[in-house]
């Protein structure tokens, strides 16, 4: 009996090492297919094509691809202001969303422009099953004599419930661009504007995939050209369990200036 049962034990215990190695292996499995469906997204929270000011304005979005394998089934998606799809042209084509692969270790640039005489403007997302590195170039061309005025990058924006950026200087030319990212989510922010050591508040709401880019005077009327600001602007979701994506921008007849916010 004693033999018998010793057998048993010893054999109980094999089927169960089988059966966690099959588990274990079951679990790498499973966590490689997740891997690989997993999607990555670069948001830009501002693009704008056609004319504006006397000039043409085009937007070049670039992507690099880091990885060593390529990329399949890469979506551009163009969305407008109140969140519907914003038809654009790239490459002589009207879309408002592309798909395009991208080789291992390599990238692409896509020229994007209006499609007709009107000024387009919104925000932008790259989907993809690999990690991304991207940046979007504002061209403003003159349309006179055909050559390239100025031009400035924007990166992507992170998604949080409170990003912010540090400005100083006066308020003349200054606007803001937010949009919510979720196709699902409304949420309510407010945005903290540092004047004269407080922080003059502005509710904003943003229904799913909506945008939103004004320039600080058109947020508040106490907030005019002349207006010093001095401090950390921020924008922090009160309500709706999703998150903000923005960016600064500064406009002056040297051209455009972004700056980025930083996510805690």
């Amino acid at each position: 009996m004693a033999s018998l049962s010793l057998k048993t034990v010893r054999g109980s215990n094999r089927f169960r090492s089988k059966i966690l190695t099959f588990m274990l292996l079951l679990g790498i499995f499973l966590c490689y297919l997740e891997a690989g469906d997993a999607s990555f997204s670069l948001d830009f929270a501002h693009f704008g094509v056609g004319p504006t000011g006397g000039l043409d304005l085009i937007t070049e979005l670039t992507l690099t691809n880091p990885s060593s394998q390529k990329v399949e089934e890469l979506k551009v998606e163009f969305f407008k202001q109140d969140g519907t799809p914003n038809s654009v042209q790239v490459e002589g084509e009207t879309i408002d969303s592309l798909t395009l692969s991208i080789d291992a270790e390599s990238g692409k640039r896509l020229t994007v422009e209006s499609p007709d005489e009107s000024l387009r403007v919104g925000w932008i997302r790259v989907s993809s099953s690999v990690a991304l590195g991207g940046v979007i170039q504002f061209k403003y061309i003159d349309t006179s004599e055909g050559h390239l005025q100025t031009e400035t990058a924007l990166l992507p924006s992170t998604a949080g419930r409170k990003p912010m950026t540090f400005i100083e200087g006066a308020a003349a030319g200054i606007a803001i661009a937010v949009a919510n990212p979720s196709q699902e989510l409304p949420i309510d922010v407010v945005v903290s504007i540092p004047i004269d050591g407080a922080a003059l508040k502005v509710p904003i709401s943003l229904g799913p995939r909506e945008q939103k880019a004004k320039f600080l005077s058109e947020l508040h009327p106490l907030v005019g050209g002349d207006t010093a600001l001095s401090g950390t602007l921020i924008v922090q979701v009160q309500s709706g369990e999703g998150a903000v994506i923005g960016t600064l921008l500064k406009l002056t007849e040297a051209g455009l200036t972004t700056f980025p916010f930083v996510v805690q």
